[in-house]
């Protein structure tokens, strides 16, 4: 039943705490100007022309139809654009094109003439070669349930289709807020749909070759699948929701479950291929295994709590939802999956896959100290890849490229104004009519687009120059910000009451008149790109006293947002890392042991990073929590191998290096198959189109195989490193 409680929420506000000063600032901007919410309509004619007939009319008819799309208020276009101009003492406002049906060759060169000397219209719904246009719909959904953007969605998609029906010659495509949205959601259900099932059918697939047994991959399936529902119907009922992000929980779940059923399950097939009765080898598997995976289930539910150090909700929720389906796999591991071998015992068909550890750890022991050093020269060398990972995050890079909606956002960003963007609410200290106020926004205009980085800066003083243009005779030297408040409160007066219902000015001055918003975009920037020139642009504004100011944006707030969760993770990280080992101390009953095992649990995360440094060079959002969670996992394998080493050192009365291949023979088999399903259901998640997801499957897949690499290799090595420099042969395997 908790399962009908479970919601998608694919809104990109969930990615911030309510309280966080960005979003404030975001919802502030949104109550006073208006949502900025929108669909846009990217319409690109293959003539590469937008001034002929045809593509005119569609924009046209683009434009009256987007009206009905749900919970829209405003469209804008080139058909509607309200273009001014005097005749006598009189202002006169109406649509570019006002008469569709006449649409003559001189009439399309007038608008298109028209069209390229207003900064309104260049380079945020017509670029500069007039090849690519843009019909904007903002809509208010904000407060709605989900059903309200799924509408406006649906609807789009249906107008956009008609119009490639009608109008063959011009290619639409769909962007914006809500579109991205609903992209999320959309990858989200593939995910769920394709990625889940192929993941389990891979991996039972893995465990039926391995382990040799039908029976036993379908006990599997029978624990994940309970394991799964059990967990997310959880979730449901305590009221959480399901977002990009955690919406990974499933699969890893899912992974993690099947885990925890591989050790007990070669741990009974071996002792059934031995001649043991069932229920003995069902006891003595879960006798030799029980302490473990309880100990490796806590340890995963620690290094995903760490992710509540997170600074962003879906980050944090990922992290309790796949800690509690842990702890869901971990019972359903060593009550359930017991019951099921009593019911429905099974045995090997044919002989178990075996490894010959005793030459592997003689290779260990031989050459202990140069694996060792081996391991500090690698680890020296992912310093330099370190350094070379750059922190950004750019929300449409969440998008793999063969996505229609990051294909659209492309074009745009090649044509158009692109999508780093900052809003600034500038208020006046009196009214925005004011002469003193208006130069400084002008002045502030020309400092924004002096800097390289800015593609286009969308403010009123352009209106408010041609408005003072039209009312001097349409003189081009008049294209001047009006000298004096009143010529200005007059202007502005005179071209709100010609304006049409809907296409006002409160999405640039507020209703009082005493702000207004400059809309800047820039060309793609890293996160710490986008803070720096904030920050320097902060300092050129504060020269200002006209006007106080704020800035924010969806560009803004995800660059803060990764920029502070770097540092939160880290300290979530180091904190989980040190729970883990005093953990590991005390299921050890050994410090030695339990500092130790934080080394080959470590080194992992190190050495992955600093080959993403020089693979990628690029840590996202998504990506600064793979330490935290990969610490969780990979300790898990060095968990069982200590385990079963202290076993065999206590009750074998035998030195490290037989010690160490009875380890191997006892659980190197499922450690190594463990690993190997992890990897490939991180890998499943790493063919994802969302990218989040997918690189958050590639790097801890990446992480989990150098981990094995510890757990074999470094690990054996560094427990047979001579207690003495001149100590022999003999001595040496005591």
């Amino acid at each position: 039943m908790g399962l009908n409680h479970v919601v998608f929420n694919a809104d990109y506000r969930e990615f911030f705490e309510i309280d966080d000063p960005q979003r404030m600032k975001f919802d502030e901007i949104q109550d006073v100007f208006g949502s900025s919410d929108n669909i846009m309509f990217l319409l690109v004619p293959t003539s590469q022309n937008v001034f002929t007939e045809e593509v005119f009319t569609a924009i046209h008819q683009l434009t009256e139809r987007a009206w009905q799309i749900p919970h829209s208020y405003r469209v804008d276009s080139l058909t509607n654009y309200q273009y001014s101009w005097s005749v006598g003492d009189d202002l006169m406002v109406e649509d570019l094109l006002l008469d569709i049906d006449n649409l003559s060759f001189e009439r399309l060169a007038w608008a298109k003439k028209a069209a390229l000397s207003e900064p309104g219209l260049m380079g945020r719904l017509l670029n500069n070669e007039a090849s690519v246009t843009a019909v904007n719909v903002l809509v208010n959904v904000r407060g709605k349930p989900a059903s309200a953007e799924h509408n406006a969605v649906q609807y789009a998609y249906a107008l956009s289709e008609e119009l490639r029906r009608e109008y063959p010659q011009v290619d639409v495509y769909l962007l914006g807020e809500v579109m991205a949205n609903a992209t999320f959601n959309e990858l989200y259900v593939q995910d769920t749909t394709t990625l889940l099932p192929l993941m389990v059918l891979l991996i039972l697939l893995l465990a039926m070759f391995a382990l040799k047994s039908a029976v036993a991959s379908i006990h599997i399936l029978v624990v994940v699948i309970v394991s799964v529902t059990a967990s997310i119907g959880l979730i449901g009922w305590l009221g959480g929701a399901l977002t990009s992000p955690s919406s990974a929980a499933p699969i890893i779940i899912v992974t993690l479950a099947i885990a925890d059923c591989v050790h007990l399950l070669t741990h009974y097939l071996r002792f059934r291929q031995e001649g043991m009765l069932n229920e003995d080898a069902i006891a003595k598997s879960v006798d030799r295994n029980a302490k473990a995976i309880f100990y490796t289930s806590l340890t995963t539910i620690i290094g995903f709590l760490s992710l509540n150090a997170s600074d962003s909700p879906p980050f944090r929720n990922l992290g309790n939802f796949v800690a509690l389906g842990v702890m869901m796999a971990f019972l359903f591991s060593v009550l359930l999956l017991p019951l099921l071998l009593i019911f429905f015992p099974c045995s090997p068909r044919g002989n178990l896959i075996q490894i010959t550890w005793k030459a592997w750890i003689d290779m260990c022991h031989r050459n202990a100290r140069s694996i060792v050093a081996l391991t500090v020269m690698i680890l020296l060398g992912s310093v330099y890849g370190l350094k070379e990972n750059d922190f950004n995050d750019d929300w449409i890079a969440y998008f793999d490229e063969s996505v229609s909606f990051r294909q659209a956002v492309d074009i745009s960003e090649q044509h158009l104004s692109g999508t780093t963007t900052l809003e600034y609410v500038l208020t006046s200290q009196t009214r925005v009519t004011d002469p003193v106020y208006l130069r400084d926004v002008e002045s502030f205009t020309q400092y924004l687009y002096s800097l390289p980085q800015t593609r286009h800066v969308f403010t009123f003083t352009d209106v408010l120059k041609r408005l003072n243009r039209n009312m001097n005779g349409d003189d081009p030297a008049e294209y001047l910000i009006p000298k004096n408040r009143e010529l200005a409160a007059q202007y502005l007066l005179l071209y709100e009451m010609s304006l049409p219902f809907g296409l006002d000015v409160t999405n640039q001055i507020n209703l009082d008149k005493t702000a207004m918003r400059i809309m800047v975009t820039f060309k793609n920037l890293s996160s710490t790109q986008l803070i720096s020139l904030e920050n320097e642009i902060a300092m050129h504004l504060n020269k200002v006293d006209s006007f106080d100011f704020f800035v924010t944006s969806p560009s803004s707030m995800f660059a803060h947002l990764s920029h502070n969760n770097i540092r939160s993770m880290l300290i979530g990280t180091v904190l989980a890392m040190i729970l883990i080992a005093f953990v590991l101390m005390f299921a050890l009953k050994s410090v030695k042991l339990g500092a130790l095992s934080v080394i080959p649990n470590v080194l992992p995360a190190f050495v992955a990073f600093g080959v993403w440094g020089l693979w990628v060079s690029e840590i996202n959002l998504g990506l600064s929590i793979v330490a935290s969670i990969t610490m969780g996992i990979v300790v898990d394998d060095t968990v069982h191998f200590l385990t079963h080493y202290q076993y065999a050192r206590e009750a074998g009365n035998c030195n490290r290096v037989d010690a160490l291949v009875r380890t191997l023979e006892e659980s190197g088999h499922a450690i190594v198959l463990t690993t190997f399903i992890l990897m490939m259901g991180f890998l499943v998640l790493a063919s994802s189109d969302f990218i989040i997801n997918a690189n958050l499957g590639l790097l801890t897949a990446i992480t989990l195989a150098l981990a094995l690499i510890g757990d074999l290799l470094v690990l054996p090595a560094i427990l047979l490193l001579p207690k003495k420099r001149n100590t022999n042969a003999t001595n040496l395997a005591t």
